[in-house]
């Protein structure tokens, strides 16, 4: 049985991040700024995102996610995992979810 919307689902999440790999950079600095994120903030995200792009166990814009997430946190921008992942509903039309707790094991 397929789920009613998921193919038009897929279709909006391949456009929103299509090219991601060659412009992970250039994405997450727009995610970063349509969260409100500081210039330091996103920075320093991209700098964890480059460490751990090739390890990580999430695809590479569930990484950038959780890097920008985590980061964002750590610097003291108190951001709940649902309003980030509304942010990103509201500005991308998907709803990738932050689940940095691989990040916290580093």
């Amino acid at each position: 049985m397929r789920v009613k919307g998921h193919s038009e689902r897929m279709r909006v999440k391949a456009n929103a991040y299509r090219g991601f790999k060659d412009n992970a950079h250039h994405i997450g600095i727009k995610m970063g700024k349509a969260l409100g994120l500081s210039s330091d903030i996103i920075e320093q995200a991209l700098s964890l995102y480059d460490k751990h792009v090739g390890k990580a166990p999430r695809s590479l814009q569930g990484t950038m996610v959780d890097c920008l997430y985590f980061t964002a946190n750590k610097y003291g921008a108190k951001i709940t995992i649902r309003q980030f992942a509304k942010n990103l509903k509201d500005n991308y039309g998907v709803s990738t979810q932050p689940k940095p707790r691989w990040l916290k094991c580093d």
